[in-house]
């Protein structure tokens, strides 16, 4: 899901069969929850963010790890975006910066907690390999913090599972992940 100029939509997902996989998207407005768009590809697991008004949906599966991207207007239009360079599900999300986004984590065919991460350039539509993560680990958060003291901005990873459930966090700080602090 995602916020586009102000109105909330969703896409994809799956239904009550484990087997059945959403290609529609969904927005809501002072009616209700409408369809307005269809994915080129039925997805679940899925990761998504918002840039420049459009919605960037990367990966995901419908029964298996998909590679594509696709970017969705909210008046409806469809765009094929690049490649991955892994097909990859259960996978995370989040800005760096104003261009530059990071895919982290997920299942991809060689791991299934996978360590990977991937910058992505939105201007140029290319990919290009980060640091791994200390722990492989999918269905986690991320997000992008800002630190109180040095207004730094610094991505985070969170949760998610490696064979367990996880309560671990990482911080990319200088390009390299380090563990954070964990206090339940």
């Amino acid at each position: 899901g995602a916020n586009i100029d102000g109105t909330p939509i969703v896409c994809g997902g799956s239904g009550s069969s484990y087997y059945s996989y959403y290609q529609t998207c969904y927005n809501y407005t002072n009616a209700g929850w409408q369809e307005f768009a269809s994915m080129k590809e039925k997805r679940r697991y899925a990761a998504g963010i918002t840039y420049k008004n459009k919605f960037h949906v990367f990966g995901g599966s419908d029964g298996s790890r998909s590679k594509t991207t696709e970017l969705i207007s909210i008046d409806g239009g469809l765009e094929e975006g690049p490649e991955l360079p892994e097909a990859v599900n259960y996978h995370a999300i989040t800005s760096i910066n104003s261009t530059v986004s990071l895919l982290s984590g997920g299942v991809t065919d060689a791991n299934n907690y996978s360590p990977l991460t991937w910058y992505f350039n939105h201007e140029t539509n290319v990919f290009s390999s980060g640091p791994s993560l200390l722990q492989g680990r999918y269905s986690h958060g991320s997000a992008t913090i800002v630190d109180k003291v040095t207004k730094a901005k610094i991505t985070m990873v969170t949760g998610g599972w490696n064979g367990g459930y996880m309560s671990s966090t990482e911080l990319l700080i200088n390009g390299m992940w380090q563990p954070g602090t964990n206090k339940l």
